[in-house]
């Protein structure tokens, strides 16, 4: 493994580290606050849609500006606004001031996202092993943040906001090892370019591939708790086992799919969320509940490295940053919608609901078939 993408997916990990250290506790917050379970909800989705929007504007600007300069400058700005949120929590402020914080927090995030992933698509020879290596790595960020988080909420909210702007100074100091590619067509003039046709198409289904995803991390455990009776405590173990897969099967996976190629992997993919969805529709205990689990992060591990790399490879010369955060500001629309999408068919269907997300992943694998790449093969 070449030292730069070593680096960035350990900048990967300990921003998604940084992350779950705090950010869950963010709805917790402004509950206690006063605010209905309803308008958190609202508000933390309309901070996400927010953030959003920032993707392609900097996937953009990285096809102009070094992508290195770019990854510190976000990263120093999330930093300065965590610091800036634990104060105003600190200081009890006004709850005007402490939801600018937050919506500054969720653009920093998602400013990130499109660079990084612009640099993992540069500096990896084979982008569907550098996207599974990246999707390690926020796993690995992610689970040991919630399992930190859970323990040192004792302390209160702004102690685990502190602790998580640390964790970010670590990344900055990380990010010296990270070294700008040279020779990557890069155009000095700005100008916001809107991908062909075939690839705004594939950003769309893109979408609502992440609609899929989100239910394993939103309404699978509602419905979980609701529906079956589950106890509450067990929630946290779905996570874990999802996340167990992750670390163990992402990096083998990488060569299946790399021979599979991305007609028949984003197949396997959607076969896998379709399975993991009629399975919760005839689900009657927990055992049930683990299984689809299984099932639905094996369709993440076989489909959401291909559309990654895939999204790269499509991209032109000079093009790239464009391109990924175009793909990008989709893929974050999908996944932030995704609840109120499962939430509005569980309140309006039941379990018929998981029926209709199992057709939605069939009908999503298919149509990625019928855009498939045209300039390049997975890997590169």
């Amino acid at each position: 493994m070449n030292r730069r993408l070593l680096a960035i997916t350990l900048i990967r990990a300990l921003l998604s580290l940084s992350f779950a250290l705090s950010w869950p506790f963010v709805p917790l917050y402004l509950h206690d606050r006063g605010l209905s379970v309803f308008n958190v909800g609202v508000f933390l989705t309309s901070a996400v849609i927010f953030g959003a929007v920032f993707r392609f504007l900097m996937g953009n600007i990285g096809d102009m500006v070094d992508r290195v300069f770019l990854i510190r400058a976000v990263l120093s700005f999330r930093l300065f606004f965590l610091l800036l949120l634990a104060l105003l929590i600190y200081l009890n402020s006004s709850l005007f001031l402490i939801f600018l914080a937050v919506f500054l927090v969720s653009a920093s995030f998602s400013m990130f996202l499109p660079i990084a992933d612009s640099y993992v698509a540069d500096v990896s020879e084979d982008r569907v092993r550098g996207f599974s290596l990246t999707r390690i790595a926020i796993n690995l960020g992610w689970a040991l943040g919630t399992f930190l988080s859970s323990i040192l909420i004792r302390f209160g909210y702004v102690f685990l906001f502190i602790l998580s702007a640390l964790v970010l100074i670590i990344a900055l100091y990380e990010s010296k090892h990270l070294k700008e590619v040279e020779k990557r067509g890069r155009d000095m003039r700005f100008r916001m370019v809107l991908p062909d046709g075939s690839f705004i198409v594939f950003s769309l289904i893109t979408a609502f591939a992440f609609t899929l995803s989100a239910q394993l991390t939103s309404n699978l455990s509602l419905f979980a708790v609701e529906e079956l009776r589950i106890q509450k405590n067990l929630i946290p173990y779905l996570f874990t086992l999802s996340g167990i897969l992750n670390i163990l099967f992402q990096m083998p996976l990488s060569k299946v799919l790399n021979r599979l190629g991305y007609n028949r992997s984003v197949v396997a993919g959607g076969l896998f969320f379709t399975l993991g969805f009629l399975t919760l529709l005839f689900s009657e205990n927990y055992f049930h509940i683990l299984i689809s689990v299984v099932f639905l992060t094996f369709g993440e591990m076989f489909m959401f490295p291909v559309l990654m790399a895939s999204a790269s490879n499509r991209a032109p010369s000079g093009e790239l940053g464009a391109y990924v955060g175009f793909w990008s500001t989709f893929q974050g629309l999908g996944f932030s919608l995704g609840p109120a999408w499962g939430g509005f068919l569980l309140e309006g269907m039941g379990r018929g609901a998981w029926l209709v997300m199992s057709l939605q992943s069939a009908l999503v694998s298919f149509f990625f078939t019928l855009n498939p790449e045209r300039k390049c093969k997975v890997t590169v």
